[in-house]
């Protein structure tokens, strides 16, 4: 349809009049917009309202630290949202807790 026009708005998440919300892990980001055009040739005001919502999952990495002294190896393990889903390795083999000892 040659009357028909399309265009792009893009809003950065960090944009004033964008409401954030964080619920279990999970970040709503929300607007609400109004469009105000103008018909040509009668020069009719015409408005739309619009709610834009995106829903984005809060990721944190699984994170390793530690340290040693004279006699000891001291590891921390941080799982990060998504749990307990990787396994740790020492040289060839697999952290145990028997290891760990």
């Amino acid at each position: 349809n040659s009357s028909m026009k399309v265009f792009t708005l893009q809003i950065p998440f960090t944009y004033p009049a964008v409401y954030q919300q964080t619920v279990d892990g999970i970040t709503v980001y929300s607007l609400h917009l109004t469009f105000g055009l103008l018909v040509l040739d009668e020069l009719v005001p015409f408005s739309h309202t619009a709610y834009l919502e995106a829903l984005v999952e809060d990721l944190v990495p699984p994170s390793v630290s530690g340290g040693c002294d004279n006699t000891n190896f001291y590891i921390l393990v941080k799982y990060g949202t998504k749990g307990y889903s990787f396994q740790t390795m020492v040289g060839p083999s697999f952290l145990t807790p028997t290891l760990a000892q």
